[in-house]
């Protein structure tokens, strides 16, 4: 089941760097980019194959493909280190039209999203 989830306003700046290096890497031709998202803990309907959503700057923007999970792992890009479920997800982003949501903690389920709104991917 699809989830979606909030980029913190503090970690939008990494963020946007890790997207711009996996960006860079994969126009590059590289193999085996990894990218993924830090939970507390693995949302238990979410499976490899579905969606993971992002809301930010008061709207949901964009999605990636989960390929798997993991525990704790490290940036590439940051260095950083984190712990707890690790969404593995496909790093290509899906931009979507922006649609209007709040932030929140934590992430929800979203069911029926796609049967209410159009993504720009079809």
């Amino acid at each position: 089941m699809n989830v979606v989830v909030t980029i913190p306003k503090k970690r939008l700046a990494d963020i946007e760097r890790e997207e711009a290096d996996i960006k860079r890497r994969l126009a590059a031709g590289e193999k085996g980019v990894s990218y993924f998202w830090a939970m507390s803990r693995k949302p238990k309907e979410l499976q490899a194959g579905d969606r993971m959503y992002f809301v930010w700057g008061g709207a949901l923007r964009a999605y990636h493909i989960v390929t798997g999970f993991r525990e704790a792992l490290q940036c590439e890009t940051t260095g950083q280190k984190y712990k707890g479920c690790c969404v593995l997800l496909d790093p290509v982003i899906h931009e979507v039209e922006a649609l209007a949501m709040e932030g929140f903690r934590g992430f929800r389920y979203f069911s029926g999203f796609l049967s209410r709104y159009k993504c720009a991917d079809g």
